[in-house]
């Protein structure tokens, strides 16, 4: 036990860039049931492998015009359940050895209303396939965990230096230029991962119909607004100086105006919204933020929803005879549920939802 603790350390701390650029390269997809239809079943598994084959040939002209390779999968979520709200790739488009998929939600793959913002998402995924990003990032945090050690090892040398020769206030300056040495080192690799997510960006925003471009739209304002309600009511916690200490970090990493301050690996929001509207004025797309009121108040809804179930799944003890605990972790539990207008619904996953729809099959049709 102890010893698969210490490599799972050295994996996460220490090599885990390697580790990701190793399971990139080598993702091996899981493997895929077959529909409803084909094996004598209901039909509700062949719509969910219907909906992933339609995303696929929406995608194909995009896909064929900037050279992605033709076997990259579309695959249901294995988040499974509402916990993942978004699409997300695996793999890469040069390395052919391992394969590489797009996953996507539930909501995105069912829902007609999630259709334009998921496309939107959809061709950012697109473009981090092609582009190899997760070697790149990969690559990146690698060579942060190559220098860290090296850093930290010529630093101490030359602060215990210092110290044997002229005491503690020489060894200050050694001490202070290796902090130094990390912070550039860990900016650098968010300035790689920064760089790629603009990449991917303006990807999506050229390859996405005009639809797709207000629905991007309304995704990163609905993040925003979520980000700046949360913000609030962490805020209004702080009447209480005896708060853990996560509540007042929450405090600071999440501005008034919705944006994440320790988050250096994405664009701002408030960038990312200023550029698609750059882009639909100049196709002569007019984004009215009235009429778009309502499907932004939808998905900040979710996305609060989604940030709720996490914590719960994460703490089975966040239940109701429990939640008077005063850990970071209870607080934002209690003030996610309120912030919600009904419970959040227990999470289900994929196939215990299909069980279900089973089991309820003629009453459901």
């Amino acid at each position: 036990m102890a010893v698969s603790r210490v490599v799972d350390f050295l994996s996460d701390h220490c090599f885990g860039g390697f580790s990701e650029v190793y399971r990139a390269t080598h993702y091996a997809a899981p493997p895929r049931k077959p529909c409803g239809r084909c094996a004598g079943g209901d039909d509700s598994r062949h719509a969910i492998c219907d909906a992933h084959r339609q995303w696929r040939a929406n995608r194909s002209r995009i896909m064929y015009r900037n050279g992605v390779r033709n076997d990259l999968l579309f695959l249901q979520s294995d988040g499974g359940g509402r916990t993942k709200s978004r699409p997300y790739f695996v793999g890469t488009n040069a390395c052919r050895g391992g394969d590489a998929a797009i996953h996507i939600d539930d909501d995105s793959a069912h829902n007609p209303a999630d259709r334009d913002h998921a496309g939107f998402l959809i061709n950012r995924e697109i473009k981090h396939v092609l582009s190899n990003d997760a070697v790149t990032g990969g690559a990146a945090v690698a060579v942060n965990d190559l220098a860290r050690p090296v850093i930290a090892g010529v630093g101490c040398v030359r602060a215990l230096r210092a110290f044997s020769r002229k005491g503690v206030g020489a060894a200050t300056l050694p001490l202070f230029g290796t902090v130094a040495a990390f912070y550039v080192c860990n900016r650098a690799v968010d300035a790689v991962f920064r760089w790629r997510e603009v990449k991917a960006d303006t990807f999506a925003i050229a390859n996405a119909t005009d639809e797709e471009l207000k629905g991007g739209w309304r995704w990163f304002v609905a993040l925003r607004d979520a980000n700046a309600d949360i913000s609030k009511n962490v805020r209004g916690l702080l009447t209480d100086p005896f708060r853990p200490l996560g509540i007042w970090r929450e405090s600071i990493r999440l501005s008034s105006s919705g944006e994440d301050t320790f988050d250096h690996g994405h664009p701002t929001f408030a960038s990312r919204i200023r550029k698609i509207e750059q882009v639909a004025s100049a196709r002569g797309v007019t984004i009215d933020e009235t009429k778009e009121a309502s499907q932004v108040e939808r998905l900040r809804l979710r996305e609060l929803r989604r940030r709720s179930l996490a914590l719960h799944n994460a703490l089975p003890r966040c239940g109701e005879g429990k939640k008077s605990s005063g850990s970071y972790e209870h607080i934002m539990c209690n003030m996610l549920d309120a912030m919600l207008p009904e419970p959040p619904p227990e999470p289900v996953t994929l196939p215990a939802r299909i069980a279900l729809e089973e089991v309820a099959g003629g009453e459901r049709k």
